[in-house]
């Protein structure tokens, strides 16, 4: 008898087995379902309840069902082997709502699927993009911040080279990103060329970081193209800065930057533009303070970059059936 008992145990847990399994093909029971205790599927199909404890330990191995100290014994969501961050059912009842939205955007499946690929992290990688301001200092400051949010390949161009070379200059481009300010001269300059626009635009932040700086005292900003100043102070002016606080600004390229720290005696703020970092002539003297700023270009306006060139991609993709 004592050589028949592990036969007869191991007969009895794949009973308990196929009660489950036959229970959850056959729609009696589901994925999450709570199953009975011990003691209640020992009565259910005649076995020693030591025997359901063997049945339920060997069934949570493989995957099949989920032992939760103190609430129960569970049927496992999917059957996975490692665990899942959330329920199978709720990611399920999310991706629903997601294709329903979608279509009542009218998105079809297939676009859908592909500018979701496209949008999250690391779906743009290596997307090739002009950058064209009218000068190098914003075009350098939004390629830094867009490869380094979105990880986009940023071709620097200057306004007056894509008006006068258009088709040279943007070859390989998927669009051009600028700003509010240049958006309607370069759909004009792209739209022959099927090219899309993209806005965005400066961090409110940076500039009201060196405003309230130079309302204590002089601020030396060290960027790359000091073309950038007057466009710079006249959007400062235009949002109500005071002209006496303008007049603390001093604006230089890297090789200006030793002069300029000697004019203000060893006493102020300086901007060091993350452009320009590895090109400064030695370290900032004793007595600066250091302005450090952490988003020069507005995230919501990347996130809707995003967006926008991850749906285009998604519809060009589609188009061409790559």
């Amino acid at each position: 008898m004592s050589r028949s008992r592990p036969a007869e145990h191991r007969s009895r847990i794949e009973e308990v087995r196929a009660h489950l399994l036959s229970g959850l093909h056959a729609g009696r029971l589901k994925p999450g379902d709570r199953l009975p205790s011990v003691r209640g599927m020992a009565a259910i199909v005649g076995a020693n309840p030591k025997t359901v404890h063997r049945a339920y330990l060997a069934l949570a191995r493989e995957g099949i069902v989920d032992l939760r100290a103190g609430s129960g014994t569970f049927l496992s969501e999917g059957g996975a082997d490692t665990p899942r961050p959330v329920k199978t059912g709720d990611l399920l009842s999310g991706l629903n709502r997601a294709r329903a939205e979608a279509v009542r955007l009218g998105l079809e499946p297939e676009v859908f699927a592909r500018f979701l690929k496209r949008a999250l992290d690391g779906g743009l990688r290596g997307v090739r993009l002009a950058v064209v301001e009218c000068n190098l200092e914003q075009v350098a400051l939004f390629s830094f911040e867009l490869d380094r949010l979105l990880g986009v390949n940023c071709r620097h161009a200057l306004l007056p080279d894509v008006a006068a070379r258009p088709r040279k200059v943007l070859e390989g481009c998927a669009g051009i990103v600028t700003t509010d300010f240049h958006r309607s001269e370069l759909v004009a300059i792209a739209s022959p060329l099927g090219l899309p626009v993209y806005r965005v635009a400066l961090d409110p932040g940076f500039s009201r970081a060196l405003v309230d700086e130079a309302r204590n005292g002089p601020v030396v900003m060290v960027v790359l193209d000091r073309s950038f100043a007057p466009a710079f102070f006249r959007f400062l002016a235009e949002s109500s800065v005071p002209g006496e606080v303008l007049e603390r600004f001093t604006v230089v390229e890297p090789h200006e930057a030793r002069s300029a720290f000697r004019k203000a005696r060893g006493q102020g703020t300086v901007y060091i533009s993350p452009a320009v970092e590895e090109r400064l002539p030695g370290r900032v003297p004793d007595g600066f303070r250091r302005l450090t700023v952490r988003h020069h270009v507005s995230l919501s306006s990347v996130e809707r970059l995003r967006v926008h060139l991850a749906l285009d991609l998604a519809l060009r993709e589609r188009h061409l059936g790559v």
